[in-house]
């Protein structure tokens, strides 16, 4: 598999202006830490509706569900073979997914919050 990181650049960028929530936490210093981790759980959650959205992409894009989409889904044979296309396009899907990209981003845009959203506490004390 072939590493791309694709966009970085514009994960630490964003992470960078999310730091100015350090703003915030020196009016409301009780909030400092659940700031850190909610701001860590948005990233995640980001990076993971990015993999849906590919996911999605992918299973719209498969041959096997066009193939199957074609047949009348008159029983539960049709429902069931649906079900076996779907596992094997997804774990095809996962075999290709640029997984180290997403936690790359992830990291990056963590990592350029947490530099400006502490320096912004610790300077401002």
């Amino acid at each position: 598999m072939k590493v791309i990181l694709s966009n970085t650049d514009k994960h630490a960028k964003y992470g960078a202006l999310i730091g100015y929530l350090g703003l915030v936490a020196l009016c409301v210093p009780v909030l400092a830490v659940f700031i850190a981790m909610a701001v860590a759980m948005a990233l995640w959650g980001w990076e993971n509706a990015q993999y849906q959205r590919a996911k999605k992409a992918w299973w719209e894009k498969s041959a096997d569900r066009q193939h199957l989409e074609m047949l009348e889904p008159k029983d539960e044979r049709w429902k069931a073979a649906y079900k076996l296309a779907y596992k094997a396009e997804m774990k095809r899907f996962r075999k290709q997914y640029n997984w180290l990209d997403s936690t790359v981003d992830w990291l990056a845009g963590y990592a350029a919050f947490s530099l400006g959203y502490w320096l912004i506490i610790i300077i401002g004390r």
